[in-house]
């Protein structure tokens, strides 16, 4: 439940928790309305802003935690900047966390995703309690160690110092401790690419190997591992207590593992594995606790690798041409500034402009000269040496960097070896792969400090280069002479 009496900021909420899986917000300009409609209601979070018409957000905790069914349902605190007795005093209330506006996206959905698994395993606890096979007083014991680990989850996500890696190991490293305690288990994480377990991350619990990520990712076939045996039976929680030496090490494996505790979950794309192994048999029995517990380390994994991925794609589809997946005009210019400033005060720029592509389109159609930019760009890229940065940075144009030429001689040569890419013919896509369309190109060049010092001098001058090869004719490389300056530029 969502209550904010600005539209805006309402919205902009819902927006947010909609796109958390498995969750429906509801909101409300009006706490009265808010508390009315709750009553009777199975809520698991609440997301109150502080300033709002009475009762505001100090006052509607209270409320709440006076409420028998809500006096343990996560509170989530909205305050501004520099409001730091509201959030004192909204703790003392009963509050469990606070966000703070402007409300940054990924800090909000990953404090409400762990206090909805905190909630979840609140539930999933009580709905256990009756049908535990342990005396009163070990469940008493098992539901303390069930809770403290929980919290140490809680305490690791909540800490600013840990970022991306370091907050995955430290994750894996509690969760390893914190499965039997005093029993040795090494964490892994790993993710399924065809038929192998690519290793990911791996550590132990306390005194044990450092946790770490892989230089060199360890490959493990899946076939015959008890991974595999988890997928087949549906994935989810799977604990083997006390595997016989016969069942394991299977192919391609040494170790024996005689305890072990997995899970599957899905994101980025990719299939993941959670797993938790012992050289010795469980001190005592996994179960449903165990389960959840692994379940919960597991959504926020899940989590986790889904924001870093979205994050990674809009970063790429930001830098990167939409086409042909090269990099876009400002990325090339961004890149090759940096590359100047680090490398070389010594380089030049390359342009390629293909030549009649207007009349490919009018001839055979858009999606073919498509086809063709995009086999066009993969030529280029494939021919530039690892240092040569390669974009596209028109809609016909290409533009390459040549870092530390030795003269320009060596600049012409290699923009004959570009232009041996327009020596064959271009497939045009087609399903059997038998269509080719032949193009042509012209080409400028610009080299530096010959022709200037600065980056977008340079590529200027390479394209008043590219102007004249292009009134020249297909297949012309023509280098900036002084006398260009004065032309239009076509390009840039």
């Amino acid at each position: 439940m969502i209550v904010d009496d600005d539209d805006l900021s309402l919205r902009l909420f819902a927006s947010i928790a909609d796109e958390i899986p498995d969750v429906i917000p509801h909101a409300f300009l009006s706490s009265t309305k808010a508390l009315e409609w709750c009553q009777g209601k199975d809520v698991d979070c609440f997301i109150l802003d502080y300033h709002q018409p009475t009762p505001d957000g100090l006052e509607m905790i209270d409320i709440l935690r006076a409420t028998d069914a809500f006096a343990l349902v996560p509170i989530v605190i909205v305050t501004g900047e520099g409001e730091r007795d509201v959030r004192y005093r909204a703790f003392d209330a009963g509050a469990n966390d606070f966000v703070q506006k402007p409300v940054d996206y990924r800090e909000l959905v990953a404090r409400v995703n762990t206090l909805l698994s905190l909630q979840m395993a609140r539930k999933l606890q009580g709905k256990q309690i009756g049908s535990l096979e342990f005396s009163l007083i070990e469940a008493e014991a098992s539901a303390r160690r069930h809770a403290e680990r929980l919290e140490s989850l809680w305490r690791i996500i909540n800490n600013p110092s840990l970022r991306d890696e370091d907050l995955i190991l430290a994750m894996l490293r509690q969760a390893a401790s914190a499965i039997q305690p005093g029993q040795v288990f090494r964490g892994n994480l790993l993710r399924i690419q065809g038929s192998d377990l690519i290793v990911e991350a791996v550590t132990y619990g306390p005194g044990q190997s450092a946790p770490r990520t892989p230089a060199q990712r360890q490959i493990i076939p899946l076939k015959g591992s008890l991974v595999e045996q988890a997928i087949a039976d549906g994935g989810g929680p799977h604990s083997w207590d006390n595997i016989e030496p016969a069942q394991s090490p299977g192919p391609g494996r040494s170790r024996v593992w005689r305890a072990h505790l997995m899970t599957t979950f899905v994101a980025g794309g990719a299939t993941w594995v959670l797993s938790f192994r012992s050289n010795d048999a469980a001190f005592r029995p996994f179960g449903k606790q165990e389960h959840t517990y692994i379940e919960i380390l597991a959504s926020f994994f899940a989590n986790h690798f889904q924001q870093r991925w979205q994050f990674d794609r809009i970063q790429y589809q930001q830098s990167h041409d939409a086409l042909t997946g090269l990099l876009n005009r400002s990325q090339f210019r961004s890149q090759a500034r940096a590359a100047v400033s680090t490398l070389s005060e010594r380089f030049a720029i390359i342009l390629v402009d293909i030549n009649a592509l207007r009349e490919v389109n009018k001839s055979y159609g858009h999606m073919i000269g498509d086809a063709l930019l995009v086999e066009v760009g993969n030529a280029l890229r494939q021919r530039a040496a690892d240092e040569e940065i390669v974009g596209r940075i028109a809609g016909d144009v290409f533009g390459i960097y040549v870092p530390d030429p030795t003269s320009r001689d060596f600049v012409r040569r290699r923009t004959l070896e570009f232009a041996e890419t327009f020596a064959h013919g271009f497939s045009t896509g087609d399903r059997e792969g038998k269509e080719f369309i032949s193009l042509t190109a012209s080409f400028g060049i610009a080299v530096a400090p010959e022709d200037g010092t600065k980056f977008d001098t340079i590529l200027s001058h390479a394209d008043a280069a590219l102007l004249v090869a292009k009134a020249r004719g297909p297949g012309s490389i023509v280098c900036y002479e002084l006398r260009m300056a004065a032309l239009p530029s076509s390009a840039s």
